[in-house]
């Protein structure tokens, strides 16, 4: 590894505002700094966006983040059917299911309102209890070809790892 004699001492900003300063005597007794010391150093001296740009905030998980969810048709018919991805400022990014297969399709955003609305969505910890209650939806409308049951069964085998 190649070592480079530090000359001078620098301050260090943190995210914080607070600063640090490297010893001036690391020059004085002799003592060198690696490469790598140096791009660590590097890095936190970058320079720091302007103070009238808003530092981006990370992003908290919602607690609705990766549960399951049919949408509804204003008559109470299942609309979509997908899985809630990210949160920010009121709106979820949604990954659609196929009512053929149950494969992905595409993602799209839903607000937290229709989410939380009883009258515009149902939520569901897992796939299986979404797909179950799709089943218990076409059973009560006759349209469902053998039990429920069954038909769990099947959609079980069909997503084994």
């Amino acid at each position: 590894m190649k070592e480079t004699h530090c000359e001078t001492a620098s301050q260090i900003k943190k995210e914080n505002h607070e600063t640090q300063t490297i010893s001036t005597s690391m020059h004085q007794e002799g003592n060198y700094m690696s490469e790598d010391a140096h791009a660590e150093a590097a890095i936190r001296t970058a320079a720091k966006p302007p103070p009238w740009v808003k530092p981006k905030q990370p992003e908290k998980k919602h607690m609705l983040c990766g549960m399951f969810l049919h949408t509804l048709n204003a008559d109470g018919s299942l609309n979509r059917q997908g899985r809630l991805l990210e949160y920010q400022d009121g709106i979820f990014k949604m990954q659609c299911f196929s009512w053929l297969d149950g494969g992905a399709t595409t993602i799209e955003i839903i607000s937290i309102d229709d989410v939380k609305n009883a009258k515009s969505s149902r939520l569901y910890s897992t796939n299986e209890q979404m797909v179950y209650a799709h089943l218990e939806l076409l059973n009560s409308r006759g349209e469902l070809v053998g039990s429920i049951e069954e038909c769990m069964d099947a959609w079980r085998e069909l997503v084994k790892p």
